[in-house]
């Protein structure tokens, strides 16, 4: 098992249980959002809609970044094209859901 360094603090955590964070965190948060403010069903579908339409731009955009050298991943076991699974769920319903404008109106 690797372990990935945190901000040169000496703090280390495995990577199962970051990429675990990192999947569950947004998801809590929609959770608690919603249950505190129930969402129509309209935003609810427009909250489907975007979480289901950043997955494979998320996942293209990785892809891109890859090929161009902008970054990378470590490779784990829940990869797809050397990109974790879980990170593409997380940022998919951090951007699709809590940022989409559906349930927060900035």
């Amino acid at each position: 098992m690797s372990l990935i360094q945190t901000f040169n603090y000496g703090i280390e955590i495995s990577n199962s249980l970051l990429l675990s964070l990192i999947l569950l965190l947004p998801i809590i948060g929609l959770g608690i959002i919603m249950l505190i403010d129930k969402p129509r069903y309209f935003n609810g579908v427009g909250i489907m809609l975007g979480v289901l339409l950043n997955i494979p731009y998320l996942f293209l955009l990785n892809i891109l970044a890859e090929y161009n050298s902008w970054w990378n991943f470590a490779t784990t076991e829940n990869s797809f094209y050397n990109i974790p699974v879980e990170l593409v769920l997380g940022w998919a319903f951090f951007w699709g859901a809590l940022l989409s404008g559906n349930i927060c109106q900035i």
